[in-house]
C-alpha cells in the first residue's frame, strides 16, 4: 500500500477507514463537518507520509558442545 488518507474529527475517537484516493477522503471530511454532532469541531484530512516495518527474523539455534 502506498499513500493513503484518513479523516480525524477533533474530540472524537479516531477513524479506522483508509481512503485510497484523496478525493474520497476530502468528500468524507465535508460530510462529517456538516453533521450536527460535529458543529464547532475541526475535521482533519491526514495523509500517510512514511511507513516503518520489520520482517520476522528466523529463530537461530546454537549448540553448546555435543548433544
Amino acid at each position: 500500500m502506498n499513500t493513503f488518507w484518513m479523516v480525524f474529527v477533533e474530540g472524537k475517537q479516531g477513524s479506522k477507514m483508509v481512503h485510497l484516493y484523496r478525493a474520497d477522503a476530502t468528500e468524507e471530511c465535508e460530510r462529517l463537518v456538516r453533521l450536527p454532532d460535529n458543529l464547532g469541531r475541526k475535521v482533519y484530512l491526514m495523509e500517510s507520509v512514511q511507513v516503518c516495518s520489520i520482517k520476522q527474523q528466523p529463530v537461530k539455534w546454537e549448540s553448546f558442545g555435543e548433544e
